[in-house]
């Protein structure tokens, strides 16, 4: 309460991971005891009701204190009708998915393994069309790459003492975020218009950063992406610029291929090739309305 309280004072946005920690420990502790520490058992120990409680808690919370609340990498279908009938409530609560939550079940994970752990867990079929739906109705306002770029080490479970539970949870999403929303587009999951601002416009908005950023106009920052979306190509870890060479859509078939990105009216990346160096990006300052 304290720290909303002081977010809602400078009228900033406080971003939650909505999971409650005594669910998820309390079920570690009785999967670890049965000897249990493979990929399953990670997924078991992270229930849809963890997310189901932390989010309502959070939300309930935030609300009382006049907080912005942004919720971070959701994946219950629960969650998201929470957040549903809190927006209809009018809250000023906003909620991001993942790609690997929108284009993955736990059916794809067990051939994964441990790149595939994140937090929450990638969950069942039922769960990811629920997360289709709430991103196309607006209940689901942004998509973020949650991008951790965890070493081979980091993720190999089997020279640690405690199995799944020993490596990190996460996994590269940066470079495979856009390409599988514009392959989306292409299969009319998703439309362009709201490709663009679930991608640009709204995280602008929501953290302070429009109109300099997220939207084509006057005075704002010439940032752009030339994208042929008739163009195939597979997504390969050969081809990642991540330092592990690893994305977990590795021989992902795609269609809609970036051509150039251009940062501040600068071409900065052009098939296949960065042409600026290290350093050349800026701090970019919030301006929020309390």
């Amino acid at each position: 309460m304290k720290i909303f309280s002081k977010i809602a004072e400078i009228g900033s946005v406080s971003c939650i991971h909505a999971e409650n920690d005594s669910i998820i420990s309390d079920e570690i502790n009785r999967l670890t005891s049965m000897g249990k520490c493979d990929f399953q058992a990670h997924t078991d120990s992270r229930p849809a009701i963890a997310e189901d409680e932390a989010c309502l808690r959070a939300m309930t919370l935030a609300n009382h204190a006049k907080a912005k609340l942004n919720l971070v990498h959701m994946s219950s279908k629960n969650a998201f009708a929470f957040i549903k009938l809190a927006k209809q409530r009018g809250w000023n609560v906003t909620c991001e998915v993942t790609p690997h939550h929108l284009f993955l079940t736990s059916d794809d994970t067990a051939e994964l393994g441990s790149w595939a752990k994140s937090d929450p867990p990638i969950r069942s079929k039922d769960h990811m069309e629920a997360a289709w739906i709430a991103l196309n109705e607006g209940t689901i306002d942004m998509v973020a790459s949650d991008h951790s770029p965890y070493s081979v080490d980091e993720k190999d479970f089997r020279n640690k003492e405690n199995g799944i539970f020993g490596v990190g949870s996460g996994t590269p999403g940066l470079e495979t975020m856009i390409p599988l929303l514009l392959d989306a587009v292409n299969k009319r999951r998703l439309s362009l218009k709201r490709y663009v601002e679930v991608t640009s416009s709204n995280p602008a908005k929501r953290f302070g950063l429009y109109p300099k950023k997220g939207t084509i106009s006057l005075n704002a920052d010439a940032d752009l992406k030339v994208v042929d979306m008739k163009r195939e190509y597979t997504l390969k870890n050969e081809n990642m610029f991540t330092k592990q060479k690893i994305t977990i859509f590795d021989g992902w078939k795609l269609q809609g291929k970036i051509e150039k990105t251009i940062i501040r009216g600068k071409i900065v990346y052009e098939e296949g090739h960065f042409l600026t160096r290290s350093g050349s990006g800026i701090f970019i300052t919030p301006h929020y309305v309390k």
